[in-house]
């Protein structure tokens, strides 16, 4: 039995890879087993549990494929259990090959489902709201061709001031490269006048949205949601889902989607009902060019804003969708539970879901420095790399402000002699090196 300062399991985010910080994949194996140290996991436990987890789409199988390879062979070579939990999109990967069991999930749904469901941490919609008379669309992070221009086409129709809309510009450079229309200064007035934040999110978090700021009444206040997912591939062995698709059904929405090609496929595959059979153009979904396939959705949606028919069908469907979401969402977390007490853990479906005992890591000023939430210590800490070299820098204590931690990484990593010594500070106080090599 591990000790009341330890736990036998640790869950690790392979998201949290990143190729400039770590230069070479034997360093991201030795950093995870360093965390999982730091985290006071009994790893060397007979019932002990390593679980990584793969939820979103950039964390890529094909491409970073040696890290899983290198990870499973160390867990092997050192008599570790393992398992693996990827998200749905990740379902047609052969993981065969690294030596540990491979759950399959729909992230998102069993996500939403323990947070609104299980904990009741948020309100739903209890109704559909048939009668109201404009239409949500959220576009989280703008630099997209199916964020930006789905916004801009919907303005140039007179559509967007019937919406509950949302614009967040960050990155100038990567979102205009999808309005070749307009030169820089119509751009900047586009931007200008449609800017909007109706949920007030920060959608420079990486948790912005799943699970951030959620304004119930924005799904209680529309007809239905033209869903802009995180992903508008032509062409993909399997759709990518997040919160906006799963969250739009737990709050009894109809939806018309703009995502990956055959995303209506997937989820009626899934149990869903997708409304196509209410639509002028029932095929969208399946439109392999990019602008026929936003014109498309954009036809539809003006459809269904000015004349919506077959409301009675449209609300058993919605109905439909909020039951099979929480019946997703429960089989789902079942058997993530099954399979934790195969292995004899003390790990729960929430620490692998919630990832409340993971290492959250988010950039700090700069590149190569991390600053991340340690959850056994309660404060945030910071790594980094030190320059030319195999050591890796790492805070000895933690800071109750992110803004803390961020600040002494920064005197840590960059500071020159006279800084320091003006308000004496000193490294040694606030780091320890580490050979990661």
């Amino acid at each position: 039995m591990a000790s009341f300062f330890s736990k036998t399991f640790y869950v690790s985010d392979f998201s949290d890879y990143d190729k400039k910080f770590f230069v070479n994949t034997d360093r991201y194996v030795d950093y995870i087993f360093l965390q999982m140290k730091k985290a006071k996991s009994d790893y060397r436990a007979k019932n002990f549990l390593f679980i990584a987890v793969a939820f979103y789409d950039d964390f890529s199988f094909t491409e970073n494929a040696e890290i899983y390879n290198k990870i499973f062979e160390r867990l092997t070579r050192e008599n570790i259990k393992s398992i693996l939990i990827v998200n749905s999109v990740y379902e047609h990967i052969n993981t065969s090959h690294l030596n540990t069991e491979t759950i399959t999930i729909p992230y998102f749904c069993c996500l939403w489902y323990l947070l609104l469901i299980q904990r009741k941490q948020y309100h739903v919609s209890s109704v559909w709201n048939d009668t109201a008379t404009k239409f949500l669309v959220l576009t989280g992070k703008s630099y997209k061709f199916n964020r930006i221009r789905l916004v801009w086409l919907l303005q140039q129709q007179s559509l967007l001031q019937k919406s509950i809309w949302s614009l967040h510009v960050h990155d100038w450079t990567e979102t205009k490269k999808f309005l070749p229309e307009l030169n820089d200064k119509d751009f900047d007035a586009f931007v200008s006048a449609y800017s909007n934040n109706p949920d007030n999110i920060n959608i420079m978090g990486q948790m912005g949205s799943y699970p951030g700021n959620y304004d119930v009444s924005l799904f209680d206040n529309t007809l239905f949601r033209l869903i802009s997912e995180t992903t508008f591939k032509s062409v993909c062995a399997t759709p990518y889902f997040t919160e906006k698709t799963y969250l739009t059904m737990f709050n009894k929405l109809p939806f018309i989607i703009a995502g990956d090609v055959g995303s209506c496929q997937w989820l009626k595959s899934n149990g869903y009902k997708t409304y196509e059979e209410y639509l002028p153009i029932a095929n969208y979904d399946d439109i392999v060019d990019p602008h026929e396939r936003l014109n498309a959705v954009i036809f539809n949606s003006k459809y269904w804003l000015e004349s919506m028919q077959h409301k009675e069908h449209i609300k058993q469907d919605v109905e439909h969708n909020f039951q099979q979401a929480i019946k997703q969402g429960k089989t789902n977390c079942d058997k993530i539970t099954h399979t934790l007490a195969q292995y004899d853990s003390d790990a729960t479906v929430e620490d692998c879901i919630l990832r409340e005992n993971v290492i959250n890591i988010s950039m700090a000023r700069e590149e190569h420095v991390y600053v991340y939430w340690d959850e056994h210590l309660k404060g945030h800490a910071f790594v980094y790399k030190k320059p030319n070299s195999n050591k890796v820098i790492i805070s000895d204590g933690v800071y109750d402000k992110k803004q803390d931690c961020e600040d002494s990484a920064w005197f840590c990593c960059f500071a020159k002699r006279d800084q320091l010594d003006e308000i004496n500070f000193k490294r040694s106080d606030h780091c320890k090196t580490v050979s990661i090599h």
